[in-house]
């Protein structure tokens, strides 16, 4: 009975911590190239990565956002890997204004188009958790991890958010973990993992 107690005890020490503010992380599809899906690409990796991106003009038209550059590029004729792209890309810069619905559509547009793009499964993962959807983005996330998305650490680290916020400490452990072992530099995984104490249970 102690042995069970202990362990309990343990594992429950994770838990201090309010997850509302941790945002998922998100994996960008790179488009080679030079036309508007790759300036696509280049506007959400600025803004992903806090980077100021500045609009720009196509046929003497200002674009106002990013994200209009990406319904631009979609205009365009594209091969599915580049128009699948350009959709995960157009959907991470809508998560990152908090407009989820229309992120999810385009991650689900992505999946129809190239159902083998593990990062379009990934960031639906990612999109799913941000909106408190822990179960859904657990599956989707798991998917794309199976498919070897790229940044492979962000799915490791939004699913372990995911974990958590259903009691799956040891799952979310060990995620934090591989997203760190993955990305050492990375400072976010061992943020979350300096929170949790383990510990042999006691005898």
């Amino acid at each position: 009975m102690r042995t069970h107690m202990a362990r309990r005890t343990v594992l429950a020490a994770a838990l201090m911590v309010v997850l509302l503010v941790q945002r998922p992380a998100h994996a960008l599809v790179t488009i080679m190239g030079e036309g508007m899906a790759k300036k696509c690409f280049e506007a959400a990796e600025a803004v992903t990565k806090g980077r100021a991106y500045f609009t720009t003009m196509v046929s003497g038209v200002t674009l106002a956002s990013p994200v209009e550059l990406c319904s631009m590029a979609l205009t365009e004729p594209l091969n599915v890997h580049d128009r699948a792209g350009t959709l995960v890309n157009r959907g991470v810069l809508q998560f990152e204004q908090a407009k989820y619905d229309a992120a999810l559509q385009d991650f689900d547009d992505a999946i129809r188009i190239s159902p083998s793009l593990g990062e379009a499964h990934s960031n639906r993962g990612a999109a799913l958790v941000g909106m408190q959807k822990w179960e859904a983005g657990i599956v989707s996330i798991t998917k794309g991890i199976e498919m070897d998305a790229a940044e492979m650490e962000k799915s490791y680290y939004n699913r372990a958010l995911a974990y958590e916020a259903i009691g799956n400490v040891k799952g979310a452990y060990y995620d934090f973990m591989k997203a760190s072992e993955l990305a050492p530099a990375w400072e976010l995984p061992k943020t979350q993992l300096a929170r949790f104490s383990v510990k042999k249970p006691a005898e």
